[in-house]
């Protein structure tokens, strides 16, 4: 999960735009204008995502919930803290799932960096962020699958110290043509690419 202190609101040509990474592979440029729909289909663009849900933890006099009306940079109280907190819930089972890394939108794979690197917070297993306008601590929750071997999408070969992949599965870094880690981290479409 992670919380935007940048306002939706703001000149388009003034917008903050990054790409969040996740085990290797990079998504579309992302922006603070963004709806959580938007989000959701960017990232499962991704092969080491898969089907996800994200949602807006939002009080609801800010306008917290899902669906078009949602911002995933959500409006900022006196403070600048952002009044939403943007949940991203895996549907498959993953398995331990590394964060998500945020990065500069050019495409280099270096982190963001300046003002826009503090303005976008990211929690992981366990952490919490707090919500602007009420204070309340927004914790992230850790996956009830944490260190399934191989994913649980294949079989550990216990002679080699890797898997082997169940029909379907393949290593996710090994679609985005990186040094293959045989997790079955990844699906595999009928075309031979990942899908989410």
């Amino acid at each position: 999960m992670f919380r935007c202190d940048l306002s939706h609101d703001a000149p388009v040509e003034s917008w903050v735009e990054y790409r969040l990474e996740l085990d290797g592979v990079v998504s579309s440029v992302l922006h603070q204008g963004m709806r959580d729909f938007e989000l959701r289909g960017a990232l499962q663009e991704m092969p080491t995502v898969g089907g996800v849900s994200v949602s807006v933890d939002a009080a609801p006099e800010a306008g917290g919930g899902t669906g078009d009306t949602a911002f995933v940079c959500s409006d900022l109280d006196e403070d600048g803290t952002a009044e939403g907190v943007v949940r991203i819930r895996f549907l498959d089972r993953r398995g331990d799932v590394p964060p998500f890394r945020f990065l500069l939108p050019d495409g280099s794979g270096e982190l963001l960096d300046g003002e826009a690197a503090n303005r976008l917070l990211m929690a992981f297993d366990g952490e919490g962020l707090v919500r602007g306008g009420d204070g309340k601590v927004i914790s992230s929750t850790q996956g009830k699958t944490e260190w399934l071997e191989c994913s649980g999408r294949g079989r550990c070969n216990r002679r080699s110290g890797t898997c082997e992949c169940f029909e379907g599965f393949t290593a996710a870094v090994q679609l985005a043509r990186l040094n293959p880690v045989a997790n079955c981290g990844a699906v595999v479409s009928s075309m031979g690419m990942g899908v989410g």
